[in-house]
């Protein structure tokens, strides 16, 4: 019996759409909204902030964020996301943040052919996690558009997305209490 054969020859524009695979991502990695519920702060699993990473700014609900600005900039200058930035609050990893533009989700053309082997799709540039200790799983992820962008790292219009390992309702808590 022969298998039907599948073969496309053309060209497809797509954007690059970071958001999709962040989303895929966060599935992967098994977003659940009771499982970081059952852990109180003191047993969680600690999250280690990198070296070269620096803290420069605090803002309610999210905590202090630490970047690694050298690596922020080489990724503003190749039009790349740029993060992971590392919420803390309370000497905690509580999230991860990226920010990323509309420039930086311009179109691309993949060319498919046949063989539909590696050489046969250009990929797309990865958003990547940081290694996260086991047991470390996410609460939830909130994703938002600031359409006059913010002073700091990105004036411009930006996208946001967060991915906390803690619940909203510690999330609500979070204020500028510490130096």
């Amino acid at each position: 019996r022969n298998k039907p054969e599948f073969k496309f020859r053309g060209e497809i524009k797509m954007k690059k759409l970071y958001l999709v695979a962040l989303l895929a991502l966060a599935i992967l990695l098994g977003v659940s909204d009771c499982a970081q519920a059952a852990l109180t702060s003191s047993l969680r699993p600690k999250i280690a902030i990198p070296e070269g990473y620096e803290q420069f700014n605090f803002i309610s609900q999210m905590g202090w964020h630490w970047a690694n600005m050298a690596v922020i900039m080489a990724q503003s200058q190749a039009n790349e996301p740029l993060g992971p930035i590392y919420l803390v609050y309370k000497g905690e990893v509580i999230g991860l943040e990226w920010m990323w533009t509309e420039q930086m989700t311009q179109e691309v053309n993949i060319i498919i052919d046949e063989g539909l082997g590696p050489e046969a799709y250009e990929p797309l540039p990865s958003l990547v996690l940081p290694p996260l200790p086991v047991g470390v799983t996410m609460d939830h992820i909130d994703i938002g558009f600031l359409p006059r962008g913010h002073g700091g790292m990105l004036e411009e219009p930006h996208w946001h997305l967060h991915l906390y390992f803690i619940t909203e309702e510690e999330k609500a808590g979070i204020v500028l209490t510490e130096g």
